[in-house]
């Protein structure tokens, strides 16, 4: 009886251990799964978010997306496009992450959301020895040729806010673009914010007087990172726990007061 009892104890150990064991290799098997997916990271020259520098990408949301990458344990690479190829890469490919993209409602069921890197505040701009242009609420903008980096969220909004893309503003692939057609009279205002403006400016060589800040375009919502829909849950999980663990040790806000930035 006694031997019986020890042979059916034994027998329970076994099992237990066989179905840890088992447990063990299923995990094993589903992050070998998760690591051998490949991310391919998407974005636009828009500093200090994400800008090229020497050949290099680099930029505050680069480096944030570099660390939840390698945290993530994925393969990855990561290039600057225009926005609207950018943007287009990210509804239609699996494992696309994009950024640093503004979260509005249109945008709401189009992607996965992984986390908030900014506040988003943009404002109009306009040559400084442009005296006669005069802003005072957002329907006086209408009178003037503005400048938008194609596929961006200031297309939206200001069709929203009843512009007409042929009437009222001029769509460019990138904010250079932009800049240099104000400088050449060709548009009037320009969409940026404080610190994308200073950097276009030094990387035109131009003095930031040049450029005067107007009212305010938009000041809502959050710049975010976030997945393309086609991309599995798992790996979209795995990224949004990933962030929370970096927000949650600082170092999101660590690596935005590197750019003098909040968060």
């Amino acid at each position: 009886m006694k031997n019986s009892t020890l042979f059916k104890h034994a027998l329970k150990s076994v099992e237990r251990f066989s179905q840890a064991f088992v447990v063990c290799i299923l995990c094993v098997m589903f992050f070998d799964v998760l690591a051998a997916e490949k991310i391919i990271a998407v974005t636009e020259e828009y500093p200090p978010y994400n800008y090229t520098e020497n050949g290099k990408l680099t930029g505050y949301s680069v480096e944030v997306v570099e660390e939840l990458l390698k945290r993530s344990a994925f393969d990855f690479q990561m290039d600057s496009y225009p926005w609207a190829r950018a943007y287009q890469m990210a509804q239609r490919t699996p494992n696309v992450l994009i950024f640093t993209i503004a979260r509005t409602a249109e945008r709401e069921s189009n992607f996965y959301w992984i986390g908030s890197v900014a506040q988003r505040k943009l404002y109009f701009y306009k040559l400084a020895s442009r005296t006669d242009i005069q802003l005072d609420q957002l329907e006086d903008a209408k009178k003037y040729k503005i400048g938008v980096p194609r596929g961006d969220a200031a297309e939206n909004f200001l069709l929203k806010n009843g512009f007409s893309a042929n009437e009222n503003f001029d769509l460019v692939p990138d904010d250079v673009i932009n800049l240099r057609k104000l400088l050449l009279g060709r548009i009037e205002l320009m969409s940026g914010t404080e610190l994308s403006i200073a950097y276009f400016c030094k990387l035109l060589g131009l003095k930031e007087s040049q450029i005067e800040r107007s009212i305010l375009m938009i000041d809502q919502g959050e710049y975010f990172l976030a997945m393309s829909k086609q991309t599995s849950p798992e790996v979209v999980k795995k990224m949004q726990l990933t962030f929370s663990e970096m927000e949650k040790n600082k170092l999101v806000h660590e690596i935005a007061k590197k750019y003098h930035l909040s968060k």
